[in-house]
């Protein structure tokens, strides 16, 4: 987004601000003239004003009256709107079932692009099946008007209970866990929902949350990188108070701009308040690129680990965020198995945090593979000059390098498999490793020194391994762990 757009788009919002409601439209109407890219960020600005906001809370015409008949569904009240459309509660004729019927506001019907976006929305979420995920039934086409039906879940938005302050951090942690799964489940499929906020969650009878509207989502194209970027950039979409930074500048935005938006709704939940303070969309955009999150204090003395998973999704800087919601889940499940309560402990996510678990496993595959060209080594070592001692240190070398072996890919396999368990099967792993990484060293040594009249290029090449081997372990390892997981725990 250019600076001109940005000082436009500012001066708009902070011109209909102090319109009545009901004025509101017709001058948004006149100022934007042909840009409906400019209206409809208008638009999503005032979606967070609190003051009044005529999309929100506007007199639209009645688009569809109670007992209206939509191909099979016949209405039975209006639900919910938003700045898009509305909703309606419908009971299926056919099935004899309750649905969801949403509709395009009036006035946006009879405009192709929004149409478009409609049916897109309709055909990415119907591609996703996730517990957490409301699910799409049809996209119906009737009397020249859209409607989108999909399973009705009878529960209050998450912001209807936000709206009562904060929540236990028991219940904090059970949200971050529940979204952020069906985030994972969404980011899968390639689809960004770019507009998560606590009025699109919502928490059926049965406790459990799904997420609603992909009104604003849109497919990643991978790009080859270790990320998915959007190929729309420019335009001012979704809800300005739970956007990333990338997404206010009108950047091309990626998964984890949807952790972004997570990490305000757990910090809003955590602390009863919106975690940029700001009470309209302006004073929030501001404070989203110039402010650190508040209210987190409270959070940080009771659950420090919590704490610093929520302030990692609210770095401006994306590369520091979760690269993807599968981490943010572990490490939130990191959280559950440690206890809230407990001390911070690393949180491998920033790009310098990925880069050192990278090195970490490729560490734990090399010592690995060296176990094994090693033992291979002393047996051909006890081929060529059969003794007691070279027939010792192979038995004894084959031994401590199963033992080596299986710790190694154990970790490895934890890592892969269950984060959560790294940091308890580390220390519990680590001295036995450390013992046996000397054992094999020390076989090394011994099975060179037996054979240096016999065999001086071999024995000083195994004497070399030995002393290679121990300042791997000594060294190299405690250094990559370090990079793997203590330089994260600041995060």
């Amino acid at each position: 987004m250019s600076t001109n757009r940005f000082h436009r788009l500012r001066e708009l919002f902070e011109a209909a601000s102090e319109l009545a409601p009901s004025a509101r439209p017709a001058f948004l109407a006149e100022a934007c003239g042909d840009s409906e890219d400019l209206l409809l960020e208008v638009q999503s600005l005032l979606s967070l004003d609190r003051t009044g906001n005529p999309f929100l809370e506007g007199d639209w015409p009645e688009l569809l009256a109670e007992g209206a008949l939509v191909g099979p569904y016949r209405v039975v009240r209006e639900i919910g709107r938003g700045g898009m459309g509305i909703v309606y509660l419908a009971q299926d004729t056919r099935l004899d079932r309750r649905v969801a019927l949403k509709a395009l506001r009036p006035g946006l019907q009879a405009v192709e692009k929004q149409r478009e976006r409609f049916r897109r929305e309709a055909g990415m979420a119907a591609g996703l099946s996730h517990p957490g995920i409301a699910t799409i039934y049809a996209l119906e086409e009737w009397e020249s008007g859209q409607y989108i039906v999909s399973e009705y879940i009878e529960g209050v938005t998450l912001a209807d209970e936000l709206e009562r302050g904060a929540v236990s951090l028991e219940a904090v942690l059970d949200i971050g866990m529940q979204v952020s799964a069906a985030v994972a489940a969404a980011h899968e499929k390639g689809v960004v929902h770019r507009d998560l906020k606590p009025q699109n969650i919502i928490r059926g009878t049965d406790g459990r949350l799904k997420i609603l509207d992909f009104g604003l989502a849109i497919v990643c194209e991978p790009d080859g990188g270790a990320h998915s970027r959007l190929t729309e950039a420019g335009a001012l979409l979704g809800t300005p108070g739970y956007m990333a930074p990338e997404q206010l500048r009108g950047e091309a935005a990626d998964y984890r701009s949807d952790l972004f938006a997570l990490g305000i709704v757990l910090a809003t939940a955590a602390s009863g308040r919106h975690p940029f303070a700001g009470s309209t969309a302006a004073v929030t955009l501001a404070a989203i690129f110039a402010s650190e999150p508040l209210g987190l204090d409270h959070l940080q003395k009771a659950s420090p680990r919590l704490e610093a998973v929520i302030r990692r999704c609210l770095n401006k800087d994306s590369a520091q965020r979760f690269q993807s919601a599968v981490e943010l889940h572990q490490a939130l499940e990191q959280v559950q198995a440690a206890g809230l309560d407990a001390p911070p402990e690393a949180l491998p996510a920033s790009a310098v945090g990925q880069l050192g678990m990278r090195w970490w496993v490729g560490h734990q595959i090399g010592i690995v593979a060296a176990c094994v060209l090693l033992t291979a080594a002393l047996w051909q070592v006890s081929v060529w000059v059969p003794d007691r001692v070279t027939l010792f240190t192979f038995i004894g070398g084959l031994a401590v390098a199963s033992v080596i072996v299986t710790l190694r890919l154990h970790l490895i396999f934890t890592y892969r498999r269950n984060r959560s368990a790294i940091f308890r099967e580390l220390t519990g792993v680590t001295p036995w490793a450390r013992r046996e990484d000397w054992s094999f060293s020390l076989l090394l040594a011994v099975a060179g020194v037996d054979i240096a009249g016999e065999r001086r290029l071999v024995a000083a090449l195994l004497l070399g391994f030995a002393a290679a081997y121990a300042i791997v372990f000594l060294f190299a390892e405690p250094s990559t762990r370090s990079s793997a997981f203590d330089d994260d725990s600041s995060g």
